[in-house]
């Protein structure tokens, strides 16, 4: 349910395109940073293994067309043609998922880097008390 949630939030503001709005939304319902990018590795993962899954099926498919009639050849093709198309279309969810990564991994570490800054700028370390 949470991870649901998760999707839907994410994805609405994305639409809308202010990613501060989503990961203020998200930490809201308590669910940080580190864990989006925790969710989108994972979910690129998924759709990596997804893609090497379509691609050993696409492979099987080509080795199938080795011993063929001439008369099936244009079914063969058409069959082969649709596994290079989803083939093709995984690797394209792949990259997206990678890119998702990538994009919540860069504002993570902006966040860090903000953060390190104030603390430089504030005197140096965390937890001190200022008398």
């Amino acid at each position: 349910m949470r991870t649901r949630l998760t999707l839907i939030l994410i994805a609405a503001f994305v639409l809308c395109g202010c990613r501060s709005a989503v990961y203020d939304a998200l930490e809201t319902f308590g669910v940080e940073k580190r864990d989006v990018l925790v969710n989108r590795v994972g979910a690129a993962r998924n759709a990596q293994e997804a893609a090497k899954e379509q691609f050993a099926s696409a492979l099987e498919q080509f080795r199938s067309v080795v011993d063929v009639d001439a008369t099936d050849l244009e079914r063969l093709y058409d069959r082969l043609n649709r596994e290079r198309q989803r083939s093709e279309s995984r690797a394209g969810a792949v990259r997206d998922r990678i890119d998702t990564v990538e994009q919540v991994a860069e504002d993570l570490f902006d966040e860090w880097e903000n953060e390190l800054a104030r603390i430089s700028h504030d005197g140096g370390c965390i937890g001190a008390v200022s008398e």
